[in-house]
C-alpha cells in the first residue's frame, strides 16, 4: 500500500472492522481517503499477507513524514547548555537520549508519536532532566506543519511548532511555562531545535543527532559582542 508500496496490507485503527461493517469504506470513499488508507485490510484495498506485517503498531500514514525520527537518538555534549534549561555544573557536559515511538492511534483526534528523553549531568550523576510528550503533523497551505508538547521534571512545559522537510525538521517554541521556582531558568526568546537523520541504515537505530539551540546566555553574549540584540 502507499505510493511507494511500502505499507503492508494492515489496518491502522482497531475500529477498522467496525467501520467496514458500517459501510464506511464505500459510503465515505467519495469524500475522504481516510478509510482506504487507514483500514486497507478491512476495506478490501489489498490482499493480506501476514509475512509482510512487521509490527502490531504500524505508523499511521499521516505520520509517515516523521518516520525518520523513530527510534533512539543519543549524544554527548561538552557544554552545560541544555534545552530547555541549562545544567548547574559548568564544564563537565552531559549525556542525552531521545526516543520517538509509535503508539496505537485513538478513534478520535489526530494520531501522534510519543516523545521521551532524558539528560544526565556528567558532573553529578543524580542531576537528571527528563521529559515526556507527543508530536503530530498537520498539512497546511504553507507545507507540512509539525507540533509537539513536552513536560518535564524541571516543572517546565514547552509547546513547539514548525515545519518538516525531507528528513529534517525545524521547530520554534511557541509556549513555555515553568513552575514558580523555575521561572528564572526560562529562556527569554523562542528556542529553535533542528533534527537531522544522520544515519539511515536502520530506521530504529540512530547514532547521533544535531541539536541546535539558542538560549538566554547565548543571546546575552551576542548582545555584548555586537552591541545590540538578536
Amino acid at each position: 500500500m502507499g505510493p511507494r508500496c511500502h505499507r503492508p496490507c494492515q489496518d491502522i485503527y482497531q475500529s477498522c472492522t467496525s467501520w467496514a461493517d458500517d459501510n464506511k469504506c464505500e459510503s465515505m470513499e467519495s469524500t475522504t481517503k481516510f478509510f482506504g488508507h487507514n483500514c486497507a485490510k478491512s476495506c478490501g484495498k489489498c490482499i493480506f499477507d501476514n509475512s509482510t506485517v512487521h509490527t502490531n503498531t504500524p505508523l499511521p500514514p499521516l505520520l509517515e513524514p516523521l518516520e525518520f525520527l523513530l527510534g533512539a537518538w543519543r549524544v554527548s555534549y561538552n557544554s552545560h547548555q541544555h534545552y530547555p534549561t541549562d545544567f548547574a555544573v559548568y564544564g563537565t557536559g552531559y549525556y542525552e537520549e531521545l526516543h520517538f515511538n509509535v503508539v496505537p492511534p485513538t478513534m478520535f483526534g489526530s494520531p501522534y508519536i510519543n516523545i521521551t528523553y532524558w539528560a544526565r549531568n556528567n558532573g553529578n550523576k543524580t542531576d537528571i532532566q527528563s521529559y515526556v510528550g507527543f508530536m503530530t503533523v498537520r498539512p497546511t497551505a504553507q507545507g507540512l506543519k509539525v507540533g509537539s508538547m513536552i513536560v518535564g521534571n524541571t516543572g517546565i512545559t514547552v509547546i513547539e511548532e514548525g515545519f518538516i522537510g525531507d528528513q529534517t525538521m525545524n521547530v520554534t517554541a511557541q509556549y513555555l511555562v515553568a513552575h514558580p521556582k523555575n521561572q528564572g531558568k526560562l529562556p527569554r526568546t523562542a528556542l529553535k531545535t533542528q533534527f537531522f537523520c544522520v544515519e539511515y541504515h536502520n530506521i530504529l537505530t540512530k547514532s547521533m543527532f544535531v541539536f541546535a539551540q539558542k538560549n538566554m546566555e547565548n543571546n546575552e553574549t551576542q548582545k555584548k559582542g555586537k552591541g545590540r540584540g538578536t
